[in-house]
């Protein structure tokens, strides 16, 4: 009887034995596969809400509109943009405007959206805020070998279909090998910039020298927007999205 008894505790020990190494290996094997999913589901939550702030934002009612200005004779969407510090597509969105025609006695609203830029290496995603409302949320590459620099920045130049000065060679726009793609924002540290990409398959990877790459699709939709001058901040956090 005693022997019976004993058999039961050895026997319902090991049973507990391998249950708790069975959890424990199910925790480790699958706990950053649902900590990833998590970050997908997040990011894909910010994306959504983001599209929606742009329905919102990039319209004749747009809460970023604190001015009317009236069309001048001469005027020109550029001149206008540039008074403001505005870029032309962002005048034109926020109007509804399909062409570049304007002519005098004309209203357009004038939105002073406040844009920066945050980028989060750890994520590999670039984040377009209005103030504290998130306009875009994009993924993006970033340097090799933690290569992108960290801090504080601004954007000090902008540039469609960019030449890349590479050493010992000049790559034109629209090259095959031109990797900064088909725009080119400069940060305020030299050589390191938000750019596009001919390699779209290095978008969430770590393979660039330290720029920031982007899918061309998107790159150009930023460029649109932002203007020379707006903030960039680039950390890395792996618990900030």
């Amino acid at each position: 009887m005693k022997w019976a008894y004993l058999k039961f505790i050895v026997i319902g020990g090991l049973v507990c034995l391998i249950a708790s190494l069975f959890v424990f290996y199910s925790y480790d094997k699958e706990g950053p596969i649902v900590k990833q999913e998590l970050k997908e589901n997040d990011f894909m939550a910010q994306r959504q809400r983001a599209l929606e702030n742009q329905a919102k934002f990039f319209s004749p009612r747009s809460p970023w509109v604190k001015e009317i200005y009236i069309v001048k004779p001469g005027d020109s969407l550029y001149q206008i943009s540039r008074l403001f510090g505005i870029t032309v597509q962002l005048l034109k969105q926020v109007n509804d405007l399909v062409s570049d025609t304007i002519h005098p006695g004309m209203k357009l609203g004038i939105p002073d959206p406040k844009f920066h830029i945050d980028i989060n290496l750890s994520h590999k995603q670039l984040f377009l805020y209005s103030n504290s409302d998130l306009v875009a949320a994009y993924r993006v590459g970033i340097g090799k070998n933690i290569s992108t620099p960290l801090g504080a920045f601004t954007i000090t130049n902008k540039l469609i279909d960019p030449v890349w000065y590479r050493i010992g060679a000049v790559i034109p726009a629209g090259s095959p090998e031109n990797a900064l793609g088909s725009r080119w924002m400069g940060l305020s540290v030299e050589g390191y910039g938000i750019h596009g990409t001919i390699e779209p398959e290095s978008i969430g990877q770590a393979t660039s020298s330290g720029c920031i790459r982007m899918h061309n699709k998107d790159v150009e939709q930023l460029f649109d927007w932002v203007s020379i001058g707006i903030p960039v901040r680039i950390v890395y956090d792996e618990e900030e999205p």
